[in-house]
């Protein structure tokens, strides 16, 4: 038994049914990491079960999974639920998923694999772990039990440097990193970019938030790039709570003709504004999405409002896209945007290493398969998870809002929206 018990022992068997328990309120990757997933899953004979809440992805899910569980407003706050009511919502989600047993859960964040754990209690044949697809995700979680969830095989991540990131926010060293990197769909038959251009133009599609700082960098560095090409345009597809900030930083830099907003674009669509691209800078599934089509891509890092990269996709061994890795040298992301602009042999060698790289490390059927098979022969699962915490005047506050509105979905709907003003105008401080 390990120090710290949120590890039991269950009998390795063979499970179709992959749970993927995801309450993100946002689209971007994730929502479409986990459509992906589920679908590969539906389309080769396995269950595919996503447990979510109402929200624009929500089609995008039903259409992606053999079924969906949306759970209400009041039943997706259960960390700070009333004890009845949180009991309620478990035994809900359990009744919906009986028929699928045994099954493997895999959460992408702290509060998702709290209740996931609870949910372990009642399928004793199922098997439980966590995703880790953004540096953040478990940092609210005590270091010691992260540590005995890696070091057991069941928190595993996409690349290396999302491993690192949480040793060095958590201060504590891992033993036992399981890898499955993003995977995406690849069949070689992605119609490839334009190959001449009247204008330079670069693409990158970003929820716009304060982790995908680099867009930010790209438009205040925009006028020196335009001294040396005033050919340049910069498409920005996504949408997100920084795009008031970034359209206020284009207006003042008077950057209106050479930077275009298009807001977010389906998935299915993306393939028609990366055909336009010279260039594409970003990270992630997008990343990986434009490289599949031979565009030569910049990868950006986050976490800054500077517009730097470690080098071209391709480049590198591991399998990250655009996460900052420990000890490798950082460039301006405008010097390799000229070095693409400036030589067409240049452009065609990154896309084609880049291409080779997504069918090689990223293709889904490998992927996914690899993940399956990993999946089935675990014989260790979580357990006992605590639930992320909150301050005790957060907590009870929330509670009593809880206990004010019971019953109430509508007022508890009301006071999220609020809830959510306060912080971008937080956030804006």
């Amino acid at each position: 038994m390990n120090e710290v018990n949120v590890i039991r022992e269950s009998n390795s068997c063979k499970r179709l049914t992959i749970c993927f328990v995801c309450l993100t309120s946002e689209i971007g990757g994730l929502t479409t990491l986990v459509s992906r997933r589920a679908a590969w899953c539906k389309k080769h004979g396995l269950n595919s079960i996503i447990i979510t809440r109402g929200g624009p992805w929500l089609d995008l899910y039903k259409n992606s999974g053999s079924d969906t569980i949306v759970l209400t407003d009041r039943e997706h706050d259960f960390p700070v639920a009333i004890v009845n009511e949180y009991y309620n919502t478990i035994n809900s989600i359990a009744a919906r998923i009986s028929k699928y047993d045994p099954l493997y859960f895999e959460s992408y964040c702290s509060k998702t694999m709290f209740l996931t754990s609870t949910l372990l209690n009642l399928f004793p044949r199922a098997i439980g772990g966590g995703y880790i697809v953004q540096d953040k995700a478990f940092i609210d979680m005590p270091r010691q039990i992260v540590k005995t969830l890696v070091d057991n095989g069941l928190i595993y991540s996409m690349n290396e440097a999302c491993f690192k990131a949480h040793e060095l926010s958590l201060g504590a060293s891992f033993t036992n990193k399981k890898i499955f990197p993003l995977p995406i769909e690849f069949n070689g038959t992605d119609i490839p970019g334009d190959t001449c251009f009247n204008e330079y133009t670069i693409v990158t599609i970003a929820r716009l938030t304060k982790m995908k700082g680099y867009i930010s960098g790209l438009i205040s560095e925009m006028p020196k790039a335009l001294e040396k090409n005033n050919k340049i345009k910069l498409i920005i597809v996504g949408s997100g709570e920084e795009h008031g900030q970034l359209t206020r930083t284009v207006k003042k830099l008077n950057l209106h003709k050479n930077v275009v907003f298009t807001g977010s674009i389906p998935e299915n669509e993306l393939g028609n504004v990366l055909r336009k691209a010279h260039v594409y800078v970003g990270m992630g599934t997008t990343l990986l999405i434009a490289a599949r089509m031979k565009i030569p891509c910049v990868m950006a890092c986050p976490w800054t409002n500077e517009a730097v990269t470690h080098g071209f996709f391709g480049e590198k061994c591991g399998f990250e896209v655009g996460e900052i890795i420990e000890g490798e040298p950082i460039y301006k992301c405008w010097d390799k945007i000229f070095e693409i602009f400036n030589s067409k042999s240049l452009r065609d060698h990154i896309g084609n290493i880049g291409k080779t790289k997504v069918a090689k490390d990223f293709d889904e059927d490998v992927v996914m398969v690899n993940q399956i098979k990993y999946f089935n022969t675990l014989n260790k699962s979580l357990i006992n998870v605590p639930p992320p915490a909150f301050s005790i005047t957060q907590g009870e506050f929330r509670r009593f809002i809880k206990r004010f509105c019971y019953g109430n979905d509508k007022a508890i709907q009301i006071g999220r929206i609020a809830h959510k003003f306060l912080m971008q105008i937080k956030n804006k401080l």
